[in-house]
């Protein structure tokens, strides 16, 4: 598991892990100080190729397994936070997760997972609730 601890504009890790080519469903468990009470939260996460944005709505979340594609990359990850209206809006810094590491995913091919729902799309799943 990933832990990590957001405070004000700046993101630290806690706990990290190997990351390698291939995984699905690293977990990502995330602290938040109090300055981010009662803000939405947009978690940012970028390889340097793609870039996925997922709306954080449980006190953990799982690294997309896009991240996780091509060896050699480094995952970025950022949070940006907004109270909705424009008044208040935080965004960090970005915190270097890991480099992804070659691992036998290279010569056992699986099928790729579901891909991570768009913004948008995670907009619209979350107002039918």
């Amino acid at each position: 598991m990933i832990e990590l601890e957001v405070s004000g504009r700046q993101v630290r890790i806690r706990h990290t892990e190997l990351i390698t080519k291939g995984s699905v469903g690293i977990p990502v468990g995330l602290t938040f100080s109090e300055e981010w009470e009662g803000l939405g939260k947009n978690l940012i996460f970028t390889n340097g190729i793609k870039t996925l944005e997922v709306i954080y709505s449980a006190e953990e979340a799982q690294l997309p397994w896009e991240m996780c594609a091509e060896e050699g990359r480094s995952i970025e990850f950022g949070v940006f936070g907004t109270d909705g209206e424009g008044t208040k809006v935080i965004p960090t810094l970005w915190c270097t997760l890991g480099e992804v590491r070659p691992s036998v995913a290279n010569v056992h091919a699986e099928p790729e997972s579901e891909r991570t729902p768009s913004f948008v799309e995670q907009v619209l799943a979350a107002s039918d609730r």
